[in-house]
């Protein structure tokens, strides 16, 4: 599957080195740019697990004939006279039947990616064939196809424009070294030595999620319940920076559990990342809330973080239909304490929702047994549809803080997660039970059947017998 091509660089390149995985350190943040653009995408030609995860990310499967070629520092042929742009760097993916080019420009720390220069590649990438442009920095995108930097449409047509943040790169790495597995143990060493290399502080390349300068004012503004614009740049930073956060936090999900977690996008909103700021700054506005709704295999539900401004509290919350074949009302009770009989926090909010227009009802975990529990009203006789299950936290002034927000936000999940979340399952009606169908007797009768009795055959006889006059 993946390995290195011939070496040979493309025609369209006079200059540009294959990829190392140790490149020649120097100081300075263009050197660790070319360091960690380098030693990534000497891994991909190395790792066949690896290669395959990252390509995947732009919907490309690496058969058993594909080959991967990686270059750093790449410089076109172009007329004399001419600037000549050095893209950090080009992927090279031969499939047997076609050779596909990608432009590849990476940016480390807090550097980020420069609209006029994605602009200049994708000019070059339409000039020279290359299929589309990469870019990696810290940067956050819930979709490689949902790009950080806007440019005109009639700039990027023709070409894909894919972006991967250094954080996506490294859960992909430490997905297939610590979960799906790398079956070459050479390959294993090497892989686990570029997610040392990208987590090591020295290196340069990851940043810690900050909310950035904008956030704390902005809460505040929340807080009075006044000040807060949707077309406003400070609330446009505000939902900006969240996110940026969920996109963190749903990389550290996948890590955490070795599955692909991700944003859940309405479809209008996946395609059009501008509507979706849009959509978010008003509902930011309006309710004074920021909500995400996350995705995990097979887990019950979609889970809901929401950060509400006005109660400074975060909220994680999952939702499970109710059962349908149950008789009485208080046996949905049961069966919800069931639900979470792993978790031993008496805190955990439910809130059952009836039919029509009836309200919904809420209690606590701790309350369910006793006399004055307010989820299943007393005399109630409808059945509930759904339950949702939350848990708060209050933060207060915290909520401010930009820089232990995220991991306020990061540990507060993957906890509700661990206690609750994992143990959730939903409802699933019984199979219909087996039935044997009637046996018929040579009489035409059931089985089982005792047919009429010996008084009334008798006198059925008679009357036959009997003449008529």
């Amino acid at each position: 599957m993946a390995g290195a091509t011939n070496g040979a660089r493309p025609d369209f390149v006079v200059q540009g080195e294959p990829a190392r995985l140790i490149p020649i350190p120097g100081a300075g943040r263009n050197n660790k740019e070319t360091a960690a653009t380098s030693a990534f995408l000497a891994t991909m030609i190395a790792v066949d697990e690896f290669a395959q995860a990252i390509t995947d990310l732009i919907g490309i499967h690496l058969g058993a004939k594909a080959r991967v070629q990686c270059y750093t520092e790449v410089v076109f042929k172009t007329p004399k006279g001419q600037p000549k742009f050095r893209p950090d760097g080009l992927i090279h993916i031969a499939t047997g039947k076609q050779d596909r080019y990608f432009l590849v420009e990476a940016k480390v720390a807090n550097a980020d990616l420069d609209p006029a220069q994605i602009e200049e590649y994708v000019t070059i990438a339409k000039e020279f064939g290359v299929e589309g442009v990469i870019t990696i920095s810290n940067q956050y995108a819930p979709l490689p196809t949902y790009h950080p930097v806007t440019l005109p449409k009639s700039r990027t047509k023709g070409i894909n424009l894919y972006h991967w943040s250094w954080t996506s790169i490294l859960t992909e790495a430490q997905i297939a070294a610590k979960h799906t597995g790398v079956a070459d143990p050479d390959q294993a060493f090497i892989l686990n030595e570029l997610i040392r290399f990208l987590e090591h502080p020295s290196a340069g390349v990851l940043v810690a999620p900050s909310m950035g300068s904008q956030w704390s004012e902005g809460t505040r503004a929340a807080f009075q319940g006044h000040g807060l614009h949707s077309a406003s740049p400070a609330v446009e930073a505000m939902v900006g920076s969240w996110h940026q956060l969920i996109r963190h936090i749903t990389l550290d999900l996948s890590a955490r559990l070795g599955r692909p977690v991700t944003l859940y996008l309405t479809r209008k909103h996946r395609g059009a990342p501008e509507d979706r700021l849009r959509h978010d700054c008003q509902s930011l506005q309006v309710t004074k809330r920021l909500v995400s709704e996350i995705e995990i295999p097979d887990a019950a539900s979609r889970l809901l973080l929401i950060c509400d401004f006005q109660r400074r509290a975060l909220e994680a919350r999952m939702t499970l239909n109710a059962p349908t074949d149950k008789a009485q009302v208080r046996a949905h009770r049961t069966w919800i304490k069931g639900q979470l009989s792993k978790s031993d926090d008496p805190n955990i909010g439910i809130v059952a929702h009836w039919p029509g227009r009836a309200p919904s009802t809420t209690d606590t975990l701790g309350r369910l047994d006793t006399e004055d529990s307010t989820l299943i009203p007393n005399g109630i006789t409808m059945m509930p549809t759904k339950f949702e299950i939350f848990r708060l936290l209050d933060l207060g002034d915290k909520i401010t803080q930009t820089t232990k927000f995220p991991d306020y936000c990061k540990s507060f999940l993957w906890s509700y997660y661990k206690d609750i979340g994992q143990h959730l399952r939903p409802y699933q009606a019984p199979a219909p039970r087996a039935k044997e169908p009637p046996t018929l007797r040579e009489d035409g009768l059931t089985l089982g059947d005792p047919g009429p009795s010996i008084e009334e055959v008798a006198l059925e006889i008679e009357e036959h017998l009997t003449p008529t006059d």
